[in-house]
């Protein structure tokens, strides 16, 4: 919490698939997005809050701020949760979602409001000149919420030590043989079992979350089925780490070439073993702001 404003706002812009956190402590999440890092048109801005371990004061400081802000349907799920470490994971998401979104509309959290469209997917109820468009993930560790003006936004993050039984039959499920020859010929690079093994789980997560973050964009969702289109993947074949340093593109759509400037997708380094991409609908490459915060800052004083 010491050091000045830019000290508190080193701001990593991203262009080449590599990209780190900004850790943004003491500082009102307001004052960053009006004057700090406002969120311009070619940007993408990610915001990433870990998720602490449960206890029955986090609980009560929680439920403190959240049933001052949350809609009616929030609440209801809230209370549906039976699993406390689900709950909490829920109720730390949305108080992200509520509590960004509101600095960038400039109003308070509770006065968000959200609407679902036929397929799922949530947008802001309020007409503006310029749509703040966002898209929200969250695992076992972290949430991560992507937030653009006028442009679609998908995001997708995965823990790295997901287990995945078999990844042959999970890749033959939902990768095409486009994308399974990819992850194949990358895994023939690494000669020793263990760590091809590595290699090989890495890439089937990246691009995992490459597919989800491209339908969650679109909102199709689960409606899409994820082997009706081909992601270029473009693995780093110098690393085991294969999404570092990539630039991957939409390579077919319903068995159809397609341009490769209409989206934009790119990798997202979250740290903490953990994988994750965005997929923009723009045809400007845009570059990215990241900030991480934590609980603390998204409760009440």
């Amino acid at each position: 919490r010491s050091g000045g404003f830019d000290e508190k706002l080193r701001c990593v812009m991203c262009k080449n698939g590599l990209i780190g956190w900004v850790p943004i402590c003491g500082l009102n999440l307001k004052s960053l997005v009006t004057s700090g890092r406002p969120l311009l048109s070619n940007q993408v801005h990610l915001w990433k809050v870990p998720f602490p371990f449960p206890s029955s004061d986090l609980s009560a400081r929680l439920n403190k701020s959240y049933s001052k802000i949350f809609s009616n349907d929030e609440l209801i799920r809230v209370n549906n949760y039976t699993d406390q470490n689900s709950q909490m994971r829920y109720v730390i998401a949305r108080l992200l979602l509520r509590r960004v979104l509101s600095s960038y509309l400039e109003c308070s959290p509770s006065c968000i409001e959200l609407k679902y469209g036929i397929k799922g997917k949530p947008y802001l109820s309020v007409i503006t000149p310029r749509q703040l468009e966002f898209n929200l993930s969250h695992c076992r560790d972290s949430a991560v919420l992507g937030v653009c003006w006028d442009f679609e936004i998908g995001v997708d993050i995965e823990n790295g030590n997901r287990k995945i039984r078999s990844l042959d039959q999970f890749m033959r499920r939902f990768f095409t043989d486009f994308e399974r020859n990819q992850i194949v010929e990358f895994g023939k690079r690494f000669r020793d079992g263990n760590e091809r093994e590595v290699a090989l789980k890495n890439a089937v997560l990246f691009g995992w979350t490459l597919k989800e973050a491209f339908v969650k964009a679109t909102g199709e969702g689960i409606v899409r089925s994820l082997t009706s289109f081909d992601i270029d993947f473009a693995l780093n074949m110098n690393s085991i780490d294969a999404w570092k340093c990539s630039k991957p593109s939409i390579h077919s759509i319903d068995g159809f070439k397609h341009s490769q400037t209409q989206w934009n997708l790119q990798s997202i380094d979250i740290g903490s073993n953990m994988i994750g991409s965005f997929a923009l609908n723009s045809p400007n490459h845009a570059d990215c702001c990241l900030f991480e915060t934590n609980y603390d800052e998204l409760l009440d004083p």
